[in-house]
């Protein structure tokens, strides 16, 4: 019987959270789109984890500790068979919520786990999709739970706890976490460049005609809508990129690209009805006489062409 399909089965988040009409707050909605999409990216990888039976709900309710070690485990509604390391994520998720050093928490969890029994390569890389994919499932049913029944306070237990360490995941590069797991475990950190190593790289292989902002350079892991996130998860207000109008990352932008990458991306020699839809919805908004377009790819393209067409039409 433990070869079942259950809500609580971090390998069936997407399936579990396919619909998020719930989560009434278009920012909240925003966050866990972005978070189902890195979990996304992570599935093909996933589901070739080493599985086995765990208990799946190792949280502050269930855990039994005498002294400082735990001594027995209980309510197993939860139980069944999935990927090993989804023990550790549920446990980790709740070890990280109210706590100012989240990935720190993390870290020393995951490195005691290690000790008794070895986690592997792609084990360390599944926990940041897999603690993700627990707090996707514990907000979006805690919305779908109050929504059905208002008054049940129990369902909304650990919302906000939850909603905290989800943006703090959102600034969190999955790489920067990998690394610190690594780290505690005592073997050998994969994660990104440091900041003056990306530096000295830089000077080494770009031309000296990209410019870099600022008089320290900011090394940044991600982008997540008006934010961006420097390699130790700071955020920043983006008020200098002058193209993601709609967000970094933005949920539909990336799945809409995705779609149109993975049927066909060519360019404008070739006939094709989509770049025809989009000249005749981009004309409809535009005053008489326009009505020709001519697609570039950037804004400093788009200037140099204006003035091209300008010297042509006055001489």
């Amino acid at each position: 019987g433990l070869d079942r399909t259950m809500e609580w089965d971090l390998l069936e988040v997407l399936r579990e959270c396919d619909d998020l009409e719930a989560l009434t707050d278009p920012w909240r909605r925003v966050a866990v789109e972005h978070l189902l999409g890195e979990i996304e990216q992570s599935i093909p990888a996933l589901l070739r984890l080493r599985r086995g039976l765990i208990h799946n709900d190792a949280n502050d309710h269930n855990v039994l500790v005498s002294g400082d070690a735990v001594c027995g485990l209980i309510d197993f509604g939860d139980l069944l068979e999935s990927a090993l390391v989804g023990e550790l994520a549920v446990a980790a998720t709740y070890v990280m919520t109210d706590t100012d050093d989240a990935v720190d928490c993390c870290a020393d969890l995951v490195a005691g786990y290690h000790e008794v029994y070895p986690l592997r390569d792609d084990e360390l890389a599944a926990m940041y999709p897999l603690i993700c994919a627990r707090l996707c499932l514990s907000v979006v049913h805690s919305a779908r739970g109050i929504a059905a029944d208002p008054q049940n306070t129990y369902i909304i237990v650990s919302e906000r706890s939850a909603w905290q360490l989800i943006y703090r995941l959102l600034g969190t590069h999955p790489d920067h976490l990998e690394a610190k797991l690594r780290s505690a475990c005592g073997l050998q950190a994969k994660g990104p460049r440091s900041r003056d190593r990306a530096l000295t790289d830089r000077h080494d292989r770009l031309s000296t005609a990209l410019s870099l902002n600022h008089e320290e350079p900011l090394k940044i892991g991600r982008g997540v809508m008006q934010h961006l996130y420097d390699e130790s998860g700071r955020q920043y207000l983006d008020l200098v990129n002058n193209v993601c109008h709609v967000g970094h990352c933005n949920p539909r932008v990336v799945r809409a690209a995705a779609r149109q990458m993975s049927r066909l991306n060519t360019n404008t020699r070739y006939l094709h009805d989509n770049i025809l839809d989009y000249s005749e919805r981009l004309v409809a908004k535009l005053p008489a006489p326009l009505e020709v377009c001519f697609f570039v790819c950037s804004g400093s393209e788009a200037n140099e062409l204006a003035l091209r067409m300008a010297e042509v039409a006055t001489g």
